[in-house]
């Protein structure tokens, strides 16, 4: 037994294997914790900085809101292209390149970061709550406010980009062809058909794919597709009165 070192009753060093994996898994975890907290100033400085413009290119006008103008209602159209720039700065660190929940941080955060490719979840989540989640941050979680780093034009095109991203490849151009044989004779080609339930009404923003495809069929049982997807397909068409989508279908897998 090396000279200074304390022997058990056994005349043995037995004890020091242990502590040298205790050791170890205090290293981990306080690695687990230095990066936590490397995550949460990163994104506070973030924050902080200067706040960045919305896009330059013109943006369309949306009416007014039947249910009047409040701070969680878009007044242009959003752009996803713009949002997946912002994206991919400040979001896929933690949430993935793809929105998968999977970046870089998302293993060393508890709760983890979310999954915005579950299309079962998504199918439940609206624009709105993504848009206050990024201007407010959720508490409890990694998720930093980002006002006023990013205007509010820049909120709802990121908010956008996110909720798109549980939008199958295909799906919008299917939707619109099935919209133009069977919704457009009354709703009209831009969705303003129809003034009592203009299907480009800001507040809209609050309705889930979910809400949206139980009201079709309850209004219009009649002109409900037979495909249970096809009704899907134009939910997201529909969705694209409110934001403009990247038809590119880039960055998706």
């Amino acid at each position: 037994m090396p000279a200074g070192l304390p022997a058990d009753e056994h005349g043995s060093c037995g004890p020091m294997a242990p502590t040298r994996s205790v050791t170890r898994l205090t290293l981990r975890r306080l690695l687990r914790g230095v990066v936590y907290v490397g995550v949460l100033i990163l994104a506070a400085c973030w924050s902080e900085r200067t706040p960045v413009a919305g896009p330059t290119p013109p943006r369309t006008p949306l009416p007014s809101p039947s249910a009047g103008w409040r701070d969680d209602v878009p007044r242009a159209r959003a752009d996803a292209v713009e949002g997946s720039k912002y994206y991919a700065r400040y979001c896929s660190q933690c949430h993935g390149d793809f929105g998968a929940g999977d970046g870089p941080g998302a293993a060393l955060l508890k709760p983890p970061p979310t999954n915005f490719r579950d299309a079962a979840y998504m199918r439940a989540q609206t624009p709105a709550w993504y848009y206050r989640a990024i201007t407010n941050g959720i508490p409890g979680t990694a998720m930093a406010p980002w006002d006023p780093r990013l205007d509010a034009q820049a909120r709802w095109d990121t908010a956008f980009y996110v909720w798109s991203l549980a939008t199958p490849p295909g799906s919008v151009a299917r939707g619109e062809s099935t919209y133009v044989q069977r919704c457009a004779p009354c709703h009209g080609i831009e969705g303003a058909g129809v003034p009592a339930t203009r299907l480009d009404d800001p507040a809209r923003v609050r309705e889930s794919r979910a809400t949206v495809a139980a009201g079709v069929r309850q209004v219009h049982p009649e002109v409900v597709p037979a495909d249970e997807s096809d009704l899907e397909t134009v939910v997201e068409f529909v969705s694209t009165f409110l934001y403009e989508p990247d038809r590119s279908e880039k960055g998706r897998r």
